[in-house]
């Protein structure tokens, strides 16, 4: 990269970051700088230690990919009883879930391929529990194969997933002569009325095939979802985060919220540059399934996410975005959404939208999530508001026909005021 593309790249970013510092009062659930304080009684956060009770993994993708993930336990006392919930990208609804039952400091690690049918998930280490037992790879869950009505076999190659703590394990060391737990069976029905902690950490990392590029991130991580243990009645498979926070949707909403999406962008030619941003939306399906103050319907009456874009390039000059190529209105329709800057196409997606960026080659792109309506989404918890969508983003970048790549956690602004 030549020293002016580095020297601009750092500057963007420095810009973004002073920007998301000073003006945003509250960040994730958590207090930042002056301005208003915490809605009272607002529990869970996102922390950016990494560590939580619940990790969500942003995106993942098969179309000539293989994702190795993993979750760790970091507690030294007890193990932990999570659900692993996978949902496709268009609507959220799930593909697979099941039980995993960590013990005293495992680390558990699998792997997504595309099995020729659908998505498969396959264990690398198979000495900690799963329920139902995986000891080969589990082809995903659609229409005509156990899974959900209307959810096809290529629509659980793309999407996102989560994974739940559901209760802590007191002792469970499967280094024990005598393990708290024995087989999948007792993972299954186990309950230990004792809450998790913020234990939990994780990461995502997508290979594509054809170059071995690398795309990887960590888990976002939920602190304090609950202070409370959930039995294995709990509809977390259909609910997901929001079903299981003792605040439910209105803090997942609210913690979750933000008004403005920003990320670089790189499209030189000479250096191969393609990038793409993935914006997902983790409460929609459950807390939002029709039109209302955060969603919108688009001109068929189907609900998507009204937004606005401004693109910017290294000369500063701004180019204002009204749809997307070619020709349809911007308005987000997907869960996961994939948005391709110019002619880039790092992901084989099939929920990707175009933003023509005209001549720039490169810059910065803005995504105003506060648009629709009058005033606009907003999510709102106790007296304060916070305006925009609850959605976490990433910035995917590829060079040189993907010999060199990236994917890193957006960086973003919050907008909040007082009732």
């Amino acid at each position: 990269m030549s020293k002016k593309a580095v020297l601009t790249f750092l500057v963007a970013m420095l810009v973004v970051f002073s920007a998301s510092m000073s003006y945003a009062n509250q960040i994730d659930g958590m207090a930042s700088g002056t301005g208003p304080g915490l809605p009272s009684g607002i529990q869970s956060s996102i922390n950016p230690g990494a560590l939580g009770d619940s990790l969500l993994y942003g995106y993942y993708n098969v179309r000539g990919n293989l994702n190795l993930f993993n979750v760790i336990n970091t507690g030294t006392t007890s193990g932990a009883k999570v659900r692993v919930v996978f949902r496709n990208a268009k609507n959220s609804v799930e593909c697979l879930d099941f039980s995993v039952c960590l013990s005293i400091g495992d680390v558990w690690t699998a792997y997504l391929i595309d099995n020729g049918t659908t998505a498969a998930i396959c264990p690398y280490d198979i000495d900690t529990l799963t329920a139902p037992p995986i000891s080969t790879c589990q082809p995903f869950k659609y229409e005509g194969s156990g899974g959900v009505s209307g959810v096809t076999a290529d629509d659980c190659r793309e999407g996102y997933f989560e994974i739940i703590g559901m209760m802590d394990i007191p002792n469970y060391d499967s280094n024990a002569a005598s393990p708290l737990l024995v087989d999948a069976g007792d993972c299954r029905d186990y309950f230990s009325g004792s809450d998790l902690g913020n234990v939990l950490m994780g990461n995502n990392t997508i290979f594509e095939l054809s170059t071995l590029a690398t795309y990887s991130s960590n888990a976002i991580a939920v602190a304090d979802t609950s202070l409370a243990p959930f039995p294995s009645t709990v509809a977390i498979d259909s609910g997901g985060i929001p079903a299981v926070m003792d605040g439910g949707c209105p803090e997942a909403d609210y913690m979750f919220t933000k008004s403005n999406v920003i990320s670089p962008y790189d499209l030189i030619a000479a250096l191969g540059g393609e990038t793409e941003v993935i914006i997902t939306f983790p409460t929609r399906k459950l807390c939002h399934n029709v039109a209302d103050a955060m969603f919108d319907a688009d001109a068929s009456g189907k609900i998507c996410a009204k937004i606005k874009t401004a693109v910017w390039d290294d000369t500063e000059h701004r180019l204002d975005i009204t749809d997307f190529s070619p020709g349809l209105e911007q308005c987000l329709p997907n869960e996961v959404n994939v948005l391709r800057i110019g002619s880039s196409n790092i992901w084989d997606s099939t929920v990707a939208r175009i933003i023509a960026v005209s001549t720039f080659d490169l810059g910065w792109v803005d995504i105003d999530l506060t648009a629709g309506g009058t005033p606009g989404h907003s999510a709102t918890y106790g007296s304060m508001i916070s305006y925009g969508l609850p959605s976490v983003a990433y910035t995917t970048q590829s060079f040189v026909g993907s010999i060199a790549s990236y994917m890193l956690p957006s960086a973003y602004r919050t907008k909040i005021k007082s009732d």
